[in-house]
């Protein structure tokens, strides 16, 4: 199976492709905005280096968020247009997920996984997960200091963009606690395989996005242009 998998809804920007059970080609590039530019030629990229058309990937997956509204967006679209362009299948993943599942068994090993994401507001995006990468928890938005008296009572790992604010926290508490040696970001790599795995779930209807909150937009007043 081939698969073409994307990123772009936290601080940075990747894609990657895979074949024959094994990552063939990927990019990455910490990103705070633009992804919009990169991610497309980054697709071609990673195609090019494979030795693959666009047109016999076999299944298209992407981060569903939570993360920046916009570049969950446009990594949605690219996902949607790549997808019905080759007549294939399109699978969603969480930024939470792809966080997760980059950690290493070692480490997860006898801890509760937490991964954060940075909201850029004071609270946080968290999910929890145990050491097989279960969920043990919804999605939430909390502050620092309530995701520590919330989880602190167990021993943990923590990934993500917002881990160094919540680990803080927890220490202040004497909490048992450490920081994953993966990337705080997420790699399209992680994704190509979650959706390997996760391949019989692929169907023709685009994912929705997954937002904790709604978009900092505000909307004018009636008659205000």
């Amino acid at each position: 199976m081939r698969i073409l998998a994307l990123d772009s809804s936290g601080a940075a920007c990747s894609a990657a492709l895979w074949a024959e059970g094994a990552v063939r080609a990927q990019r990455w590039e910490p990103r705070a905005r633009g992804h919009a530019e990169r991610l497309l030629p980054m697709v071609l990229e990673v195609a090019s280096e494979a030795g693959t058309a666009l047109a016999s990937i076999d299944l298209f997956a992407a981060t569903t968020g939570p993360g920046g509204f916009t570049g969950v967006r446009i990594g949605l679209a690219a996902l949607r247009g790549l997808a019905l362009a080759a007549a294939r299948p399109m699978l969603g993943v969480t930024s939470f997920a792809a966080l997760a599942h980059a950690t290493a068994a070692e480490e997860r090993a006898g801890r509760s996984l937490l991964a954060v994401i940075d909201s850029k507001r004071d609270e946080l995006f968290v999910q929890a997960f145990d050491e097989n990468l279960a969920a043990e928890s919804e999605g939430m938005v909390l502050a620092a200091d309530a995701i520590a008296e919330r989880h602190g009572a167990r021993p943990l790992l923590l990934a993500g963009d917002g881990a160094a604010r919540v680990i803080a926290a927890l220490r202040a508490r004497g909490c048992d606690v450490r920081e994953a040696a993966s990337a705080a970001f997420i790699d399209a790599a992680v994704v190509a395989r979650i959706a390997a795995a996760r391949a019989p779930e692929a169907c023709a209807e685009p994912p929705a996005p997954f937002y904790l909150r709604p978009p900092s937009v505000k909307i004018p007043a009636a008659g205000v242009r």
